[in-house]
């Protein structure tokens, strides 16, 4: 019975830890990572200046839908020159949906491996759909090829804004409801948005004021240590606050409910084997 026991213990661990996972937010609070969607683009070089400008990093998940052309590769290049992380960028035109989990290992060890002949490095990340993420199945190839699928729990909603006052407004009511340092971010800005790129030298300013660093999420998520405070970026304190707070936090609340479902969901999935394996063993027991 006591050998029962164990096995069951055992089997509920390895349950835990084999389901796929999505990385929301960081390893440490205090750790702001700004992720940029879907370039390189022509407003990229303007972004890298003012990433360089405040001493700041961040993760670029590029597209590969112009990959052979020269210019594009010299942009993703310069990403990592500059001490960015580069991952990849899935878009629906893959339809991972459609392929076999065989496939879709595939797919992603050949996209990835074109990224790392580029910029002679790692590339661990990817930015999948949306309705990729609750896809286990998916999920897990990509994972069994290595690599790493992160979403943002701050989101910019930069495709949606016309201004930056209001991209700014996306980040700094989530950053006003916690205290300084107090909890940690992965957000998300897609650089073809001029005003975003634009609105991300404010940003950073007021990221710096609530005492957060910003890191790559390669430190985000705990694979490389956080950088000597020399390395830090900084700001000069400034920051702006957009006009449409009010709206903001309407748009905020109702997708950080959307999100809350999202992990509840993934969290029950993921300990519903664990609780049944547990609560079978402990009957066997007694």
């Amino acid at each position: 019975m006591k050998s029962l026991y164990v096995f069951a213990i055992v089997f509920a661990y390895i349950a835990k830890i084999a389901t796929p996972q999505v990385i929301n937010s960081c390893a440490e609070a205090g750790m702001f990572a700004l992720t940029f969607d879907n370039g390189p683009t022509d407003n990229t070089e303007m972004l890298l200046s003012i990433l360089k400008k405040h001493n700041a990093v961040a993760t670029f998940h590029v597209s590969m839908q112009y990959i052979q052309v020269p210019e594009v590769k010299e942009k993703i290049k310069n990403m990592s020159r500059n001490g960015h992380n580069v991952g990849l960028s899935i878009d629906e035109k893959t339809n991972l949906k459609a392929m076999s989990s065989e496939d879709i290992k595939k797919t992603i060890e050949r996209l990835t491996g074109t990224l790392e002949k580029i910029i002679d490095g790692e590339v661990i990340f990817i930015r999948v759909p949306y309705d990729y993420i609750n896809d286990n199945r998916i999920i897990e190839a990509i994972e069994a090829a290595g690599k790493i699928v992160t979403v943002q729990n701050l989101e910019s909603y930069d495709t949606q804004n016309t201004s930056q006052e209001a991209i700014v407004d996306a980040f700094t009511l989530p950053l006003d409801m916690q205290s300084d340092a107090g909890a940690s971010f992965i957000s998300i800005q897609h650089s073809a948005e001029r005003e975003s790129v634009k609105a991300t030298d404010h940003i950073i300013d007021y990221i710096i004021t609530k005492k957060y660093n910003l890191v790559t999420l390669k430190t985000c998520v705990g694979k490389d240590p956080l950088p000597s405070s020399g390395a830090l970026a900084t700001g000069d304190g400034q920051g702006i606050k957009g006009k449409g707070g009010k709206m903001r936090k309407k748009q905020d609340e109702n997708h950080n409910s959307h999100n809350s479902i999202d992990d509840l969901i993934g969290i029950s999935a993921r300990y519903v084997a664990v609780c049944f394996v547990t609560l079978f063993s402990v009957m066997l027991f007694i």
